[in-house]
């Protein structure tokens, strides 16, 4: 009789050890921060990365940081270009610098504004 007691109490020791003992908090809905509208497009133009940028919306000012990384994943170059109102619905191409060799392989372009990362994209450089 004592046998079966002692295996009872033992299952419901293990089960209860598996629940939480507190109920998590649920976080308050919160809005996610404003982000540029861009109309980007990484491509290779004679032999170098080359970035296609329109801006579609700005909804607050600041820096567009544009870090380059090279087939071997080293930063090769960075730049920033200013953004606000009045660059909507403007356009422009940003090169790699001229300054740094375009080797063959995947680069990247990284884009972020006020410490946020916005976008990733890649290009392959034959």
């Amino acid at each position: 009789m004592r046998l079966p007691l002692l295996a009872a109490a033992a299952l419901l020791l293990l089960a209860s050890a598996c629940r939480p003992l507190y109920l998590p908090p649920v976080p308050e809905a919160a809005e996610p921060p404003a982000r540029p509208v861009l109309d980007v497009e990484l491509t290779v133009q004679d032999g170098r990365p080359l970035l296609l940028l329109e801006v579609v919306s700005v909804p607050e000012r600041g820096y567009l940081g544009l870090q380059w990384f090279a087939p071997d994943n080293r930063e090769a170059a960075s730049e920033s270009i200013w953004l606000d109102a009045e660059s909507e619905g403007t356009g422009r191409e940003v090169p790699l610098p001229a300054d740094v060799d375009a080797k063959e392989g995947t680069w990247r372009l990284l884009l972020s504004l006020h410490s946020r990362v916005l976008r990733q994209l890649d290009v392959t450089v034959p």
